[in-house]
Parts: structure tokens; sequence; C-alpha cells
């Protein structure tokens, strides 16, 4: 099953990398591969670990659209195998690994958006990285697995700024089960939190140097006049990760939350770690609508020109 799932992962990552090389940048790509030209611990927008990867991706392969967008298909990559994992190991079922795997390839967002060279890919694997590892420590009594799990979390935040949610939510987690709660206790937990804080720890000092810029632009999205758009809010989820998937997630959601009641079984985990961010991201979309962004500055049109045009 192991073997079988690389497979399947390797064909998603070979067309991905075909697909990849075959047009221009988008406006957003070619923004954050003008930051990846000025390294820097912070940019006006979201983290700066897209742009460290999209410097390391143009060293390999040059500037090039398939410089620019290696690394975030190699992520997505990674991702896809921590699915497979979090179904082997956590789980306990290789088989339902394998088909959440076919299944998160095959959705819009993470295949289609595996191609692009945006934040949300390294944001992916580090947020399915510190679930898998979190559940390694909750539920196979390893310990160990709190460290790496804070180290994902500090490169998640590092990705997007979002990714601070999923810290709090482990810690509720732990606060609301009482079988779990004695890991409030002990060190690991916290260890976990201190890794995280050294990990982001460049970008807020960047932030604080700067009058928080970064900080204030994400939290500027959830301002503003109330809009009732959670009809296109619901109907977008659905359609970038698909129908059938969507269902499911709200299945799987339904079925964590009876689960909840017993203990704290694995499923009830993944819904307390995944429910309350999509009820909050509901609820900014009735509150300033489900696509709006703050202003930014944007490059040159130029730059989003092919790859010949890239050092012009």
């Amino acid at each position: 099953m192991d073997r079988l799932a690389v497979l399947f992962l390797m064909g998603y990552a070979a067309v991905r990398l075909l697909f990849a090389a075959t047009f221009p940048l988008a406006a957003d790509e070619a923004y954050y591969w003008q930051w990846s030209r000025h390294l820097d611990l912070g940019y006006y927008d979201q983290g700066p670990l897209i742009a460290w990867l999209i410097r390391l991706g143009t060293l390999i392969l040059g500037d090039t659209e398939l410089g620019v967008r290696l690394p975030g298909i190699l992520a997505n990559l990674g991702a896809g195998y921590v699915v497979y994992r979090y179904g082997r190991d956590i789980l306990n079922d290789p088989g339902l690994g394998l088909a959440l795997t076919l299944a998160y390839g095959a959705s819009i967002i993470f295949g289609l958006g595996a191609v692009l060279a945006t934040y949300d890919n390294p944001q992916n694997l580090f947020w399915l990285l510190v679930l898998y590892f979190t559940a390694r420590a909750l539920f196979r009594n390893e310990p160990w697995a709190w460290r790496p799990a804070g180290v994902a979390a500090g490169l998640g935040m590092l990705s997007k700024y979002s990714s601070v949610l999923l810290p709090g939510l482990v810690f509720l987690y732990l606060a609301a089960h009482p079988d779990r709660r004695t890991w409030l206790k002990r060190k690991e937990p916290w260890l976990a939190v201190l890794w995280a804080a050294l990990v982001y720890a460049p970008n807020l000092y960047w932030n604080l140097a700067h009058g928080g810029a970064a900080l204030r632009h994400t939290l500027a999205h959830t301002q503003g006049e109330w809009h009732v758009t959670t009809l296109d809010f619901l109907a977008e989820q659905a359609g970038m990760v698909g129908p059938i998937l969507f269902v499911f997630l709200v299945i799987g959601w339904v079925r964590g939350i009876r689960s909840a009641r017993r203990g704290s079984h694995p499923a009830a985990f993944l819904a307390w770690t995944s429910l309350p961010v999509f009820l909050l991201f509901l609820i900014i979309s009735i509150k300033k609508g489900c696509m709006a962004t703050g202003p930014r500055p944007r490059t040159p049109p130029r730059c989003c020109w092919p790859a010949w045009n890239f050092g012009r």
C-alpha cells in the first residue's frame, strides 16, 4: 500500500511539473517571485517563507516558471504523503489513507492549486504535519512528536499567518478532553510552543521593526461592512474542494462531533482542528465577503510575461 501511495503521488507530481512549465506566471506568482529577488525576513502581505522557497527553486532551475513553481509542487507532494501516513499510522487504515490521498490529489484546490506558487502550498504541508505529529503524541503516546509539531507550526506561520489558529485549537482540544488534559501538565506541549515561537521569531522581529505592516494588512481582511455572502462562500468551498469531497468533509465533522461525546477519538481531534476554522471564515465571509482582499502593491505587468522576460 505504501508503494502504491507513493506511485500515485509521483504521478500527480509529474503531471503538475509538466503543466507548470507551460503557462506564464499569474500576477500573485510574479509578486512572490519579486520578493525572492529581494530576500528579507518579512514582506507586506504574509509570511516570507514563499519567497525563500522560490529563491531556492530558481537557484536550481533558473528564473523560469518551473523554477518559481517547483517548491510549491514539492510541498504539495509532501502534503499528500502526510495525508496517507495519517490514515495509515493514526487511523490504522492504510486503505483509507490511500483513498484520502487520491481524493486530495484530485480536488481542484489541492490539485490545480499545487501548480501555482502561492504561500498556501507550504502552509498546507506544515498544517498537516502539525496534525500528524500531534496525533502521534496523543494517540500513540510518543512525546518526542511534540518537537517536530512545534517546528512545523512555526514554519506554517512563516508561510501564512492564519496558521496561528492551529496551535490554539490543539490546546483547546487538550483542555476539553479529560483523558488528554494531563498533557497540559507536561513540558512537551509547552516546549512545542517555544519551538514554534523560535522558528517564527525572525518574521515577528521584522513586523515589530516595520510597525506590524504585514500583520495589520492581514487583520484588515476581516474588517469592513457586513455583506450577506454566506452562500457564495459555501459554494466556493464546495467547488474548490469538490462537491463529493466536501460532502464527505461534512460527514467527517458530524462523526467527529459524535465521537467527541464518547472521548478523544482521532476523528474528534480532526473536527476540533478544522471545523472551528471553517466556521471562523464563514463568519468573516458574512462580514467581509468571501473573496475580499486588502490593497497591496503589485509588480509591473512585465513580470507576468514568460520566463525569457524574467531578467529584463
